[in-house]
């Protein structure tokens, strides 16, 4: 490292330096850098220096697009989703017209027109990746520059008008967001809602306590017995709730008797 530039703080392009990251397999200099839309990336110090890389490659996306709006875009994949929300949007004889034209989703007038893919860009940007399509925040909103957004599938599941929404003490997330957070399965959720209605706290629990439980002499919260056992916390903490012994809790009726028998 003796010599070596101290490229700490330093700016190059979109990317700034963090810290060493150590050395590349080609024995350079690495130093961790984030480029200014978020992303993170370990660079070699050369790179940085001749100017080789200057940014994760937002900075190139940012070039595309200011030549898309005063160019012509046709063919690009952006221009391609601009035509496609156009069509689902007006026949209606396609398959999924009742998604969208039955239920009145149109695209907002900034959009339309001899200069609508330009506005349409220049409100979106450029697509982040092939991974993205467009996506409507809110699902029963037009085609507008206020509700919509790139978005990976994932990002998307978590947005449909079948994915039920729950709100409790005032965080609002998806039923799969919930059962992530809480370590309950999406049908256990489902089940719950069949009986409780759309009572939040009910259905979810309060928040979670890690209380300690005793099993053989051994006391460990139920986020630890959960590591040992084939349920999660929130499964735990529910056969608890319907009255089963800790053991059978955690390790389930035939473990349990399979551990009584050893």
């Amino acid at each position: 490292m003796s010599g070596a530039p101290n490229l700490t703080g330093r700016r190059f392009g979109r990317w700034t330096v963090l810290r060493r990251a150590g050395r590349s397999a080609a024995n350079k200099a690495l130093w961790a850098c984030r480029c200014s839309c978020g992303n993170a990336a370990q660079i070699p110090s050369g790179n940085l220096l001749d100017g080789r890389t200057r940014s994760c490659g937002c900075l190139g996306r940012a070039l595309t697009a200011a030549r898309l709006t005063t160019h012509d875009a046709t063919g690009t994949p952006e221009y391609r989703i601009w035509q496609a929300m156009h069509t689902r949007c007006r026949n209606p004889r396609r398959r999924d017209a009742a998604r969208y034209v039955g239920r009145g989703i149109a695209v907002c007038a900034r959009w339309c027109g001899p200069n609508g893919f330009k506005n349409f860009f220049a409100d979106v940007g450029p697509r982040p990746s092939p991974r993205h399509s467009l996506d409507r925040i809110d699902n029963d909103g037009g085609y507008a520059p206020d509700n919509c957004q790139w978005a990976t599938p994932r990002e998307q599941a978590n947005n449909t008008r079948r994915n039920h929404k729950l709100t409790r003490y005032g965080v609002t997330l998806t039923l799969a967001q919930w059962a992530e957070r809480v370590g309950l399965s999406p049908h256990a959720i489902t089940q719950r809602l069949r009986r409780s209605g759309n009572d939040a706290v009910e259905i979810l629990g309060p928040p979670r306590r890690d209380r300690p439980v005793e099993i053989d002499g051994v006391t460990l919260p139920i986020k630890m017995w959960a590591k040992r056992s084939k349920f999660t916390y929130g499964g735990i903490y529910e056969r608890l709730k319907r009255g089963l012994s800790a053991k059978e809790a955690v390790f389930g009726a035939s473990r349990y008797a399979h551990r009584e028998r050893a």
